[in-house]
């Protein structure tokens, strides 16, 4: 073998190892610290959830049983959810009375005015707020009537069938006790609260 190859021969094992003893050299003695700063931005999202009306068919419905004295009687209406998920309510009852032969009742359904209390307990006169009801949770609402006749007939009333909106479906209420609401059927209602 001729000199000059022997020597480039030599030459690249020297770069070899060289190379070779590098990376051994970085790898056994060159230990890396890094420092991180992490900064943290918040944000807050809302999703906007939507839920529907509800309907009387989402709920049963029982007469909680009235009591009074001086000419005005005071009820109230108990509503469960039994319907899977949530609805809203927001607002006054809507009341059809039937008679005890099953036959609509002429009536007068008022609302109750914050500025005209009728019911004894105050949170019965607030103005209606929106309410979410689950399935098992309870709304209920208030109502009045005289059973004292200023003019005309004390029409006898059995069931009350309570609607959320015009044209829905009905839950029907049959009371424990027959009402007999006079002049010209007037009744006043509270706004659907939570319980």
């Amino acid at each position: 073998m001729s000199r000059g190859f022997k020597s480039l021969l030599l030459f690249a094992a020297f770069v070899v190892l060289v190379t070779a003893g590098r990376h051994a050299i970085h790898r056994s003695s060159v230990v890396t610290t890094s420092s991180t700063t992490t900064s943290t931005t918040s944000t807050t999202s809302t999703t906007s959830t939507v839920v529907t009306p509800c309907t009387g068919s989402d709920f049963t419905s029982v007469d909680d049983g009235g009591a009074g004295g001086a000419g005005t009687v005071y009820d109230g209406v108990t509503m469960t959810k039994q319907t899977p998920g949530s609805c809203s309510v927001d607002g006054y009852p809507l009341l059809t009375l039937q008679g005890t032969s099953g036959s609509l009742v002429a009536s007068s359904i008022v609302d109750v005015s914050p500025s005209a209390p009728v019911f004894p307990t105050a949170s019965d006169n607030n103005k209606p707020h929106a309410l979410t009801v689950q399935s098992g949770a309870s709304i209920s609402f208030r109502y009045s009537y005289s059973d004292v006749s200023s003019a005309g007939a004390c029409p006898s009333v059995q069931t009350i069938n309570v609607q959320f909106a015009t044209g829905q479906s009905a839950s029907p209420v049959t009371l424990k006790y027959p009402a007999a609401p006079c002049n010209a059927g007037r009744v006043v209602v509270s706004a659907f609260q939570a319980g």
